[in-house]
């Protein structure tokens, strides 16, 4: 769950932390209100979050460009390949990337200098220069670092953080009218991503991501129990395996593709989200921890088996029906805790990250054998 706002250059009042300015919460949402009436040609959507998490955008940007049709859509965000793959998938009209500083308050660069301009032509913001304002994020918030910075002072739209991240971007769509129906995929099937034409009808091998990058190891399954069923699903499926890598994974994805030997191969994702999605559609299934690559195998259409630990997949799971997902996971005492976080602290749980350690190699084998029936 991550921090989500809508401005135009008429209508600006969700987002700009290097204001001075506090607005009660309700005229920030009567602020939020007029995004529905102004005649603006241009909107902006800022999104701070990792890539997982923009492209989960993408339902509601789709909603966005029917509500709006005569509106550019401009992203604002951290994530360069993130702000590519939604332009390809014709989401967004152009996007610039703010420079990751830490805290919000010290972003800057010209992208940003920009968006400040630009928000401060509303009537309500200008003479103040912006609003400041927080947007909910959820229970495993480090609420203390607020509570230190003075950042953030009030909810302006309210979010539901008992229901999928989807659904609760689709949510923010109210001040348009009427929210439309949460669609039941991550990208619909005249996306320009799928203009290539459907999926092979046969498709080959079993790929494994050996999970997100730096700083989201407290999310992986262990690499050695990957490599355990990856054994198992050539044995017993007959399929090749390939591991698929970011830049964070590379060596992960090696020392797999090394272990297994012959009939295993490395794909390694290096510049492209397209690419990758274009390969997803080729493979028989994917295992994947909870990782940007669960979401972007969901928005291919590819079938996956996910292990679930320390999160909740009702909330931030893949946004894909039965058919195309088997969700692996053991919810203990303490799950979803998002105890890691971060970093921010240590699991709690005497058995260092239990939660994935619990789900066998033979569990996925059969996950991975019911999909692959389907």
């Amino acid at each position: 769950m991550k921090n989500l706002v809508f401005f135009s250059t008429l209508t600006a009042g969700s987002l700009l932390w290097k204001s001075g300015a506090v607005f009660r919460r309700g005229r920030v949402r009567r602020a939020a209100e007029t995004l529905g009436r102004k005649p603006d040609p241009r909107l902006a959507v800022y999104h701070q979050g990792g890539i997982g998490s923009g492209l989960m955008l993408a339902p509601m940007l789709a909603a966005l460009r029917r509500a709006k049709p005569g509106c550019a859509i401009q992203l604002y965000s951290h994530q360069e390949q993130e702000g590519w793959f939604l332009k390809a998938g014709g989401l967004v009209d152009g996007f610039f990337v703010i420079p990751r500083a830490g805290r919000p308050a010290q972003m800057g660069g010209p992208a940003y200098d920009a968006l400040l301009s630009a928000a401060r032509t509303y009537d309500g913001a200008r003479a103040a220069g912006g609003i400041r304002a927080k947007l909910k994020i959820g229970f495993h918030h480090p609420v203390g670092w607020h509570a230190r910075s003075g950042l953030y002072q009030d909810i302006t739209i309210p979010i539901s953080y008992q229901e999928h991240e989807v659904q609760a971007n689709m949510g923010l769509l109210a001040p348009f009218g009427d929210v439309p129906p949460v669609p039941p995929e991550v990208l619909s099937d005249d996306s320009p991503l799928f203009s290539g034409g459907p999926a092979p009808a046969v498709r080959a091998g079993v790929a494994f991501h050996p999970g997100g990058g730096k700083g989201l190891a407290w999310k992986r399954y262990p690499l050695e129990r990957m490599i355990e069923a990856a054994v198992l699903i050539r044995k017993e499926l007959g399929a090749d395996i390939f591991a698929v890598a970011g830049p964070d994974e590379t060596e992960e994805a090696r020392v797999m593709a090394d272990r297994l030997g012959q009939g295993s191969q490395v794909f390694r994702t290096t510049s492209s989200l397209v690419d990758t999605f274009n390969f997803l559609r080729t493979v028989r299934c994917l295992v994947t921890s909870d990782s940007m690559m669960m979401h972007l195998a969901a928005a291919a259409q590819c079938p996956q088996v996910t292990l679930i630990g320390p999160t909740n997949p009702y909330l931030s799971g893949p946004w894909c029906g039965p058919s195309l997902c088997r969700i692996v996971s053991h919810p203990l005492y303490c799950s979803p805790c998002y105890k890691l976080y971060s970093g921010l602290l240590n699991c709690i749980n005497r058995h260092h990250l239990e939660c994935l350690d619990v789900i066998s190699p033979r569990e996925i084998l059969e996950a991975a054998r019911s999909l692959c029936r389907e």
